[in-house]
């Protein structure tokens, strides 16, 4: 079995929607949810497969009251990637990850639309 990453909502934090699964391709590590001020969401991970570990995304419009959200898959870098963090930049998203190998890594950027 892999790991997948799933989700639901509440209204009131005690009753919630059946579970639904995020577009994943892999094992999902290192989630990291993002919510801009309009409501839209984002979830970044580190997918494992076939290579090295990718970063991936996906985003879904803000949902109508009651309603889930439909998540979108959005990318998978090409570049191996770990541990994306999210952070809200007005109506987008500027995610950050870690790249390379331990001893030389960086930390890459990208705006996320």
């Amino acid at each position: 079995p892999v790991k997948a990453l799933f989700y639901a909502t509440s209204a009131d934090g005690r009753a919630f929607t059946p579970r639904q699964r995020l577009p994943t391709q892999g094992q999902a590590n290192h989630p990291q949810l993002s919510v801009t001020r309009e409501g839209r969401l984002a979830v970044g991970w580190d997918e494992s497969g076939a290579g090295p570990r990718r970063v991936v995304w996906a985003t879904a419009a803000a949902p109508a009251p009651g309603s889930a959200p439909v998540f979108e898959r959005r990318s998978a870098l090409s570049a191996p990637g770990t541990y994306p963090v999210l952070i809200p930049a007005g109506s987008d998203w500027l995610a950050a990850w870690t790249t390379g190998p331990a001893a030389t890594s960086s930390i890459a950027l990208a705006t996320i639309r």
